[in-house]
């Protein structure tokens, strides 16, 4: 979530209210995680995260 969140501008504005409250469960599939890994091998994306 975390990513999620930092990257909110990219979002519609429905779903940052969705991610913001408080409670909300959010499911992720594990090919997501798989994806954002490889895109940060690559130098394709940078996840903000240390």
């Amino acid at each position: 979530m975390a990513i999620a969140l930092k990257r909110l501008p990219m979002v519609s504005p429905a779903a940052e209210r969705l991610l913001r409250r408080p409670g909300i469960e959010a499911w992720v599939s594990v090919a997501r995680f798989w994806e954002i890994a490889i895109k940060t091998r690559l130098g394709k994306l940078d996840p903000g995260l240390p």
